[in-house]
């Protein structure tokens, strides 16, 4: 999944930058709005990614964090014409915790209905809320199952 730019961004969040202003790692650009108390971002599906969607009902969310902040997916833009945020981020559980070159990491899994699926399907994108105000940590989704039964906590 690939974040993508959307009307209403208010601001690009950009992977670390050396002195000269060029990035230093693979880490892409997130275009994003924030209104200092949460952090909106939109991401494209590929084929793939729809198809594996179908199976497993919903997305797996990874963040750079010992736990995870209050998230919300949506097939709808959850920003309001004035600028307010129509939802309201909720805390998940976290399925996993892990550390990944000496960052620890978790992920946690967003169940969407079968009308989101089909939305998902028609738009292939879907809209990722996280309270976090002017930051978003980095973050990776699958759609795909990423456990094996040894790996559920």
């Amino acid at each position: 999944m690939l974040p993508i730019d959307f009307p209403g961004r208010n601001r690009i969040l950009h992977g670390p930058r050396d002195e000269q202003g060029n990035p230093t790692s693979d880490i892409i650009d997130l275009p994003s709005f924030t209104d200092d108390q949460v952090c909106v971002s939109r991401w494209e599906l590929s084929d793939d990614e729809k198809q594996q969607l179908r199976h497993s009902l919903g997305i797996y969310v990874f963040l750079w964090y010992d736990s995870i902040d209050p998230i919300y997916l949506s097939v709808l833009c959850p920003i309001n014409d004035d600028e307010t945020i129509k939802v309201q981020p909720v805390q998940k559980d976290v399925l996993y915790k892990g550390e990944d070159r000496g960052e620890k990491f978790c992920i946690t899994y967003w169940e969407f209905t079968d009308d989101e699926i089909e939305l998902i399907q028609t738009i292939g994108a879907f809209w990722f809320v996280i309270q976090s105000g002017e930051t978003q940590p980095p973050v990776g989704f699958m759609a795909e199952n990423p456990f094996t039964p040894e790996t559920i906590i």
